[in-house]
């Protein structure tokens, strides 16, 4: 329980500098402050009031996705809030509507939080608009006109976000790719100190994400060089994880000369990957590159002949390799030249579907199912909601449907971040009021002054949006009392009621989170065993290209690569949220910490072999094919018994078939020696995963 406690103290005050968005805040602020400032000029603050709702609902958005989905986030939103905000206008005069109306949004945007981020953006938004504006019971007629007001709001702050990328010469792309090749930078850095994990999963997907959702607007060039760049990084990462064991090899037979050569070597690779990824960010990326010019020179001269294993001087001549074509594009292409090519496995990326509506509406389905933690956070949602609704319905509470907004806006499908949230939401309301009320008390300001402080605020808010969520709630706390302010209410009173109403409905939450709980640890079983799953699928795909006459299909091993990648981050990442749990949620954490670190041994194992397959010339080893199913015979039985929680489980050994493979294929050249050596690593992973469950042998 200790524990816990200084997790959600360390979140509460925890602030991300990268997560701080000033320029795209800035962007979102204006397109709050113009309807605003036209409806008090005009002297029609209510509707300037209402479009700017519409404005910040779409600002939010426009924090999700790149291009084509960040304005597929905004026009859902837009045209979602709209609807809502009729039906919520239309309906709340009926008490008896409201409350179920409010349940089925509720349940709706509960469940879309199984489709991802942007997803639970907007539904959040489209319940919020529906929340709020029951408030405001009007004619069909008059809830037309407010809902006009919404979207108008929303289409103009799509145009103020997609009427820059024009401009912009692929600034994401370049900033995700510079990402990647720090992450790279501090895995070469940190070999020689034995302290590197495998290079950053999410790093890498976020990259690829970034770079399929590209600037629709960008030149084909420059997207077709930034593919190529993230397939150089793959090919770097590949290569760096096989030279670690190798150096880790060499150390354990006393080779000083030869473990200071390797160290070299990745401290040479450390400078040109972050010279690289300086080129990528910079507005002068040829003297960048130039800077990384002598890094790229001092890999490339490389150990002489015969100073190092043949093995790891294949490695050394294939990673600089590598880095000098990395380094080649990040200072751009010649006119002309040769630099326009993307690489043989570039176009993989630009294939693949930014909006893949079917998957989506599979995902929705298989959803709907009581089994599923998102159904369940989506029955938890809606009751709050009624509960929340009913509520302030009875109880003579002023603006009450702000209890119903902050339950929404603070339960979320794990614990923790529904009791940072909780008890963020609470406190920064709390510091919120109190700022808003000294500022009102201080200044007295007018129409005007109250316009600029709402888009001050809601600048602010936008820039604290991903960073913390505590700073977030003291500033949209002032945004919404002065945007009442706008309109007419004396703000000391909305300040207290927001205050309470925020008291209520973050208890609220926190208590329907705690009666029916969603624990991480319930599913994290399940996570590792479809990371086993993704993990037995990788290692065959690779032995399996041993047993192939060349050429190897590297566009299958990149594919089965990239998706045990996402599922060792999918598992990591639900260990973290088992970690925040009370002690009586967790699901046996040591043991899912130690499957975690066998995991990553056995990937690294695997990452080593892909290096060498890609530039095998012996002939093909068909040898390598039983032990290949017998692994994944194996996993798939340990994951089996993760999903069943079977302790005990009768499990086949992988022990025996390294022991038959090594015999098989003796030590006669490199390529036979590697396999044995790395099928080893991997069988002493598996070693651990089956002692971790207790299983048995057959």
């Amino acid at each position: 329980m200790a524990g816990s406690v200084k997790r959600l103290v360390r979140d509460l005050r925890r602030v991300e500098p990268a997560n701080l968005s000033v320029l795209p805040a800035l962007r979102c602020a204006v397109g709050v402050l113009i309807p605003l400032l036209v409806g008090t000029a005009v002297g029609r603050p209510g509707e300037g009031v209402t479009a700017t709702i519409g404005a910040l609902m779409v600002g939010f958005a426009s924090y999700q996705g790149v291009y084509g989905t960040r304005f597929a986030a905004m026009a859902v939103t837009a045209a979602g809030a709209a609807i809502s905000t009729f039906v919520g206008a239309t309906a709340g005069a009926y008490a008896w509507l409201v409350v179920p109306l409010t349940g089925v949004w509720a349940f709706a945007a509960g469940l879309m939080a199984s489709i991802g981020p942007a997803a639970t953006v907007v539904g959040l938004q489209w319940t919020i608009a529906l929340v709020a504006f029951t408030n405001y019971p009007m004619s069909p007629l008059n809830a037309l006109g407010q809902a006009s007001l919404v979207l108008a709001g929303g289409l103009l702050q799509i145009v103020f976000v997609v009427g820059v990328w024009p401009l912009r010469t692929n600034r994401p792309e370049r900033e995700a790719l510079a990402g990647v090749y720090r992450v790279l930078a501090e895995y070469a850095e940190g070999v020689p100190r034995d302290e590197s994990p495998l290079p950053d999963a999410d790093t890498f997907d976020g990259a690829v994400w970034t770079l399929i959702d590209t600037n629709p607007w960008g030149r084909e060039r420059s997207r077709l060089r930034l593919y190529a760049l993230l397939d150089e990084a793959e090919r770097i990462r590949i290569e760096l994880v096989a030279v670690a064991p190798t150096r880790r090899v060499l150390a354990a037979d006393g080779q000083e000369e030869q473990v200071a050569r390797i160290d070299g070597l990745l401290a040479a690779a450390a400078r040109t990957c972050r010279s690289i990824a300086a080129a990528l960010v910079s507005p002068q990326p040829r003297r960048w590159a130039a800077v990384a010019a002598p890094a790229v020179l001092e890999t490339a001269g490389g150990p002489p002949e015969g100073e190092l294993p043949p093995d790891a001087a294949d490695r050394v001549g294939i990673l600089r390799g590598h880095l000098r074509e990395a380094a080649r594009l990040a200072a751009g292409p010649e006119k002309g030249g040769a630099g326009d090519r993307p690489g043989e496995s570039g176009g993989r990326y630009a294939q693949r579907p930014v909006l893949p509506v079917h998957d989506t509406l599979l995902t929705l389905r298989a959803n709907l199912n009581v089994r599923s933690e998102m159904f369940r956070h989506a029955v938890r949602l809606a009751v709050v909601l009624v509960v929340a609704s009913l509520l302030y319905r009875v109880l003579p509470i002023e603006r009450g449907y702000w209890v119903g907004l902050t339950a929404l806006l603070v339960l979320r499908t794990d614990y923790g971040t529904t009791m940072v949230r909780g008890i963020a939401r609470i406190l920064g309301t709390a510091v919120g009021v109190v700022l808003a009320t000294l500022i009102a008390a201080e200044l007295r300001p007018g129409p005007y002054a109250l316009v600029v402080l709402v888009a001050v605020f809601a600048f602010a808010a936008l820039v604290v949006f991903r960073a913390n969520y505590t700073l977030f709630a003291v500033f949209v706390t002032g945004y919404i009392v002065f945007l009442l302010a706008v309109n007419g209410l004396p703000s000391g009173d909305t300040s207290v009621e927001r205050l309470i109403d925020t008291a209520i409905g973050g208890v609220l939450a926190l208590i329907a989170y705690a009666v029916w709980p969603t624990w991480e640890g319930a599913s994290t079983a399940g996570k590792l065993a479809a990371l086993l799953d993704a993990q037995a699928r990788y290692g065959r795909a690779v032995l399996s290209a041993y047993a192939e006459p060349c050429p190897r299909d590297a566009d299958a091993l990149h594919s089965a690569l990239v998706r045990a990648r996402l599922a060792r981050s999918n598992a990591q990442a639900s260990v973290e949220r088992m970690l925040g749990e009370p002690g009586k949620g967790r699901y046996q954490p040591e043991r899912a910490i130690g499957f975690v670190g066998a995991t990553r041994r056995y990937a690294q194992a695997v990452l080593t072999l892909h290096a060498h397959v890609l530039q095998c010339d012996d002939l093909p080893l068909p040898e390598v094919c039983p032990f290949a199913e017998r692994l994944e015979k194996v996993l798939g039985g340990l994951a089996g018994a993760l999903r069943a929680g079977r302790a005990g489980a009768v499990v086949p050994a992988l022990g025996d078939a390294h022991a038959t493979l090594r015999q098989a294929l003796g030590d006669a050249t490199v390529t036979r020696r590697a396999i044995v050596y790395e099928t080893g690593q991997m069988a002493e992973a598996v070693r651990t995963m089956r002692r971790l469950l207790a299983t048995r042998d057959p």
